[in-house]
């Protein structure tokens, strides 16, 4: 469990736009501007304080009654500032996993190579090394082959360099081992220079070899394999007379192809040095990610705490999924949805599910977790069980310009009365919509991570709508749309017949994004460019 702190919250800019281009205008944006202390107390909470002033006591982050309820309701960067102001969420601990159990995780450091990439110059072809010096004037050239190498060991290699080494490495490579003096934070050891190829002078037998005297020299060579010090580049072996696949290396081949120095070889270093950043704090961990960092010399990783959200779904109404349906019965859709989405961002689910009960509530929530998070119950119900417990907590529950999700809530429980409370709507395509807006920023604030790609003006994309639809004057529409590419183009459909409708659960499943349609505008029409929110982060 996080507790609050004081040390910087990582706040997303109370200018950043969730809106798209249609329509956006400079008055607009600076409306949904952060003027000031959040207003945290509405008309009903504000009648129930006097008879439950003891337990508001009680609660951190509660006491309110001077500041003036809402006039209005509030924009959703408004909103989600200030959940984040009200929660001042501490990352989480770090811990090092080994690479094969960090999918999904969130690194918590900047990792830099202990290795370069490649770790030493090597070729990139099945063929012949040679010194590209040797090939004058005009082909075939007919060779001796003077030795073999295959990948992970020099082989037998009879030719010499200037300082009489035989069959050794660029001295300026890498032996593979860590550098010890580059640890994952703090200064950077700069690596020796690769200068490329070594600058050999041929020796008697290679001059006249060069003049036709005698055969020009080279040695087999396989994909991977170090290249020769003596050898700047590698004719593969379809561009020879020799055989391809297993065989024994002959003692003459012929060359039909003229080589350049470079060619097919990878030098050391080429992809990254020793030193370099490969992976910065707060990215999560895919399967390509963990690769590069094997590559450049860790067998762990440092990343931050799992954390264990709650998700806690409401109403009389819900069964489990696969359970027979009674009359009015529904299946519990948000806690399998909720679930994902925490394992996509790297968190920890722990699900349960209550009827419309305000004690079987109150006993759900006192759980030990950094965060929990509610569906149902907020809005004007009679039955609505969050909210005649928020009401009685101390909770602050606000009227957002959305839709859907027009009522969210927020408050503390868990078993130390600290544990922050996200209270969601309780239709699917709300839960959605809400959980992306304002849920992802307080997990990202428990990961110390950058803004997801919604929160960032670079990361943000824009589509095409394929088709027209109304929109609500004065709330800012979150539809699921298919996304689509033509010839570069990107083009957006509604998942669902019925748009953004809150309860239209299985247009979710051809659901890649959310289209964004600002306050302003009462109609899509085709063509119209709209802003669109990746759904999924990975």
């Amino acid at each position: 469990m996080s507790e609050p702190h004081s040390s910087p919250q990582p706040r997303i800019p109370e200018n950043t736009p969730l809106s798209g281009k249609i329509g956006e205008t400079d008055g607009a944006n600076a409306a949904y501007k952060h003027t000031g202390n959040p207003e945290v107390t509405n008309h009903a909470a504000s009648a129930a304080h006097a008879s439950i002033a003891t337990d508001c006591a009680t609660q951190p982050n509660t006491n309110h009654s001077d500041n003036p309820a809402p006039a209005e309701p509030i924009s959703p960067e408004t909103y989600r500032q200030e959940l984040l102001d009200t929660f001042a969420l501490s990352p989480l601990a770090i811990e090092h996993v080994a690479l094969s159990e960090a999918l999904g995780r969130i690194c918590a450091q900047d990792i830099y190579a202990r290795f370069p990439v490649p770790p030493f110059t090597n070729s990139a072809m099945d063929g012949y090394a040679v010194c590209s010096e040797q090939f004058r004037g005009g082909g075939p050239w007919d060779c001796q082959v003077d030795g073999d190498r295959a990948a992970g060991s020099i082989g037998s290699d009879h030719l010499e360099s200037t300082d009489g080494a035989s069959g050794s490495e660029e001295s300026n490579d890498s032996d593979g081992s860590p550098n010890p003096n580059c640890p994952n934070t703090g200064s950077i050891p700069t690596p020796a220079p690769d200068t490329g190829y070594s600058a050999v002078e041929l020796h008697p037998s290679t001059e006249s070899s060069a003049k036709g005297n005698s055969p020009i020299r080279v040695c087999r060579i396989m994909t991977g394999a170090v290249l020769p010090e003596w050898a700047d580049a590698v004719v593969k072996v379809e561009d020879t007379n020799a055989p391809s696949g297993p065989s024994q290396a002959p003692q003459q081949v012929r060359i039909f192809a003229p080589p350049h120095a470079g060619l097919n070889v990878r030098r050391r270093g080429e992809s990254i040095e020793i030193g370099q950043l490969v992976i910065p704090c707060g990215q999560q961990l895919n399967a390509q990610r963990l690769s590069a960092l094997a590559s450049v010399g860790y067998a762990d990783v440092p990343v931050r705490r799992r954390p264990r959200i709650a998700v806690i779904a409401t109403g009389d109404e819900l069964c489990a999924p696969g359970q027979e349906l009674g009359l009015g019965q529904i299946p519990d859709s948000n806690s399998v949805q909720l679930a994902g989405l925490i394992r996509e961002l790297g968190g920890e689910p722990l699900c349960q599910r209550v009827g419309d009960n305000p004690n079987e509530l109150a006993e759900a929530l006192s759980i030990d977790a950094d965060l929990i998070i509610t569906s149902g119950g907020v809005s004007m119900g009679a039955f609505d069980p969050i909210k005649h417990h928020g009401l009685r907590h101390g909770w602050q529950f606000r009227k957002v310009t959305m839709q859907p999700g027009k009522p969210q809530g927020y408050g503390w429980a868990g078993t130390s009365g600290r544990t922050p409370v996200v209270c969601l709507p309780g239709n699917p395509v709300s839960v959605l919509v809400s959980f992306c807006l304002f849920v992802r920023p307080i997990i990202d604030a428990l990961f110390a991570r950058m803004p997801t790609a919604m929160d960032s003006d670079s990361g943000c994309q824009y589509a095409r709508a394929e088709i027209g639809w109304r929109s609500p004057a004065g709330r800012r529409q979150f539809v699921p749309v298919q996304l689509r590419y033509s010839n570069g183009i990107a083009t957006i459909c509604p998942s669902h017949v019925g748009g953004s409708g809150s309860h239209l659960v299985t247009g979710l499943a051809g659901a890649d994004a959310l289209a964004v349609v600002p306050e302003e505008c009462c109609t899509v029409n085709p063509g119209d460019e709209l802003r669109i929110l990746r759904i999924s982060p990975l």
